[in-house]
């Protein structure tokens, strides 16, 4: 059984995660999935806005890479204070 609120829809509205996740398609994602694996992708929120991308510990710098699949888009090292992590998607 699901808890209530685990899994949530969310709409994708850019193509920066194609081919995996397209431009419309709404992704299921799993809230309970919140902890970081290096590579994994996450729906995630950064500057009031929910992306998707995969996620790269950065030891140099100590900072996180997020990245599309997209290479029409570019990469970003944020810190982790700069994001929060909705959940995986399924």
């Amino acid at each position: 059984e699901l808890e209530d609120g685990r899994i949530i829809g969310v709409v994708c509205d850019n193509d920066s995660m194609t081919p995996d996740i397209k431009l419309g398609w709404i992704v299921l994602v799993d809230r309970s999935e919140n902890v970081i694996s290096d590579g994994e992708t996450y729906a995630i929120l950064l500057n009031n806005r929910i992306n998707f991308r995969s996620i790269y510990y950065s030891a140099d710098n100590e900072s996180f890479l997020l990245k599309p699949t997209n290479h029409k888009f570019n990469e970003l090292f944020v810190q982790r204070k700069d994001f929060s992590i909705i959940g995986k998607p399924l």
